[in-house]
């Protein structure tokens, strides 16, 4: 099992060595997506090698993956240094599927790494004070927890506000009296809407509604099981039992969705998707955006139901809501945002980027609350 001696630094610092032998384990710290029977954990990047692991946004549960048929002497090493390192963050673990006993350990020990890596990308300056967004709905116990996060961080939470009041400080409604505006915010896993009054640079939130399991994942889901039943009518072969497979299908498929928002078809090519006795097998067809919206058709329709609400219980109609602002990067799909201009009566304000348009009204916080900012 030789290769190359080169070395690889994960995202908290620690240096393990690649053996080249090709075998790959993962520990996958990002929200799941459905397998038959089992969870199976994405990364949008990754890097392959004896053993590797990755943060991405605060999550309640983790997996270790790992696969050593080779029996490679620096695979088992690798994979005794990350199983150790889990049990820091964990009291019980399975090596398969493990659900997270401490979230808010995982929360704080991703609030450190976070910040170092701050302190790298801003050129040697640590980041020491902070504006955080929570959900709207959050009560005050969440609140507490995630500013105590941030404490135990290092960083001194300046302030904590709604993630919606955050998109509308971005599009510079604070400046504005007496509007009422809508977020309409779809992200990867889940759906919110709120509604807020803005007068005199304070903001009111009227309203919040949503379904937390709603998002672009759901989206992603329709399209993989059309590849996978497709294939398996074709070939009598399930792609979703395969999870190297479901990998590819998923990555796939989100690949596609976004295409689509741009362009009427996307072409899909999955080579070597798997092999039988006849040899490779492959996929090579091609998603119209009007297919992908009839695959999703259900989904678009439990978009209505939380706007409506949302509604009803601020007392107000359609005709008093002033602007209607997106949020999160699933509002790219053209579907959504026909539905909301028909629902509203409006066209949606998208002149700023959705996935990044909450932080960069945390960003204006900070500027209005404890510097100057014009």
């Amino acid at each position: 099992m030789g290769g190359s001696k080169a070395s690889f630094t994960s995202e908290v610092g620690n240096s393990l060595p690649r053996c080249g032998c090709n075998e790959t384990m993962k520990l996958f710290v990002s929200k799941s997506i459905e397998n038959p029977g089992r969870k199976f954990w994405k990364c949008r990047n990754y890097m392959n090698g004896c053993g590797l692991f990755l943060w991405d946004d605060l999550v309640s549960e983790f997996a270790v993956k790992e696969t050593n048929p080779s029996g490679c002497r620096q695979c088992e090493v690798n994979k005794a240094y990350l199983i150790e390192f889990a049990k820091e963050i964990v009291e019980e673990i399975d090596c398969r599927v493990g659900k997270l006993n401490k979230l808010e350990k995982l929360k704080k020990k991703i609030a450190m790494e976070k910040r170092k890596n701050l302190w790298l990308m801003f050129g040697n300056w640590f980041v020491t004070k902070a504006v955080v967004t929570v959900p709207a709905y959050f009560n005050d116990s969440q609140r507490t927890a995630t500013k105590d996060a941030g404490r135990i961080a290092g960083l001194e939470v300046l302030r904590i506000i709604n993630e919606p009041t955050a998109a509308s400080l971005a599009y510079g409604f604070e400046r504005k009296n007496n509007e009422t505006i809508l977020v309409f915010d779809l992200g990867g896993g889940t759906f919110d809407v709120s509604v807020l009054e803005v007068g005199d640079g304070v903001f009111e939130v009227l309203s919040t509604s949503g379904d937390t399991h709603l998002g672009g994942d759901d989206f992603d889901k329709r399209v993989v099981d059309w590849l996978a039943g497709d294939f398996k009518r074709d070939e009598g072969i399930d792609l979703l039992k395969d999870k190297q497979a479901l990998q590819r299908l998923t990555e796939t498929a989100e690949k596609a969705k976004m295409e689509l928002s741009s362009l009427s078809q996307t072409n899909i090519s999955l080579p070597f998707i798997t092999a039988t006795a006849d040899g490779p097998k492959h996929i090579e067809t091609t998603l119209t955006r009007a297919k992908f919206e009839e695959l999703c058709s259900d989904l678009l329709d439990r978009l209505r139901t939380p706007v409506e609400n949302s509604l009803r219980d601020a007392k107000l109609s359609i005709k008093d809501i002033d602007e209607v602002i997106l949020v999160g990067g699933s509002t790219r799909i053209p579907a959504v945002q026909e539905l909301v201009k028909k629902l509203i009566g409006k066209d949606p304000n998208v002149t700023v980027n959705p996935d990044e348009v909450v932080a960069l009204g945390a960003a204006v916080q900070v500027g209005l609350a404890f510097l100057t900012v014009q």
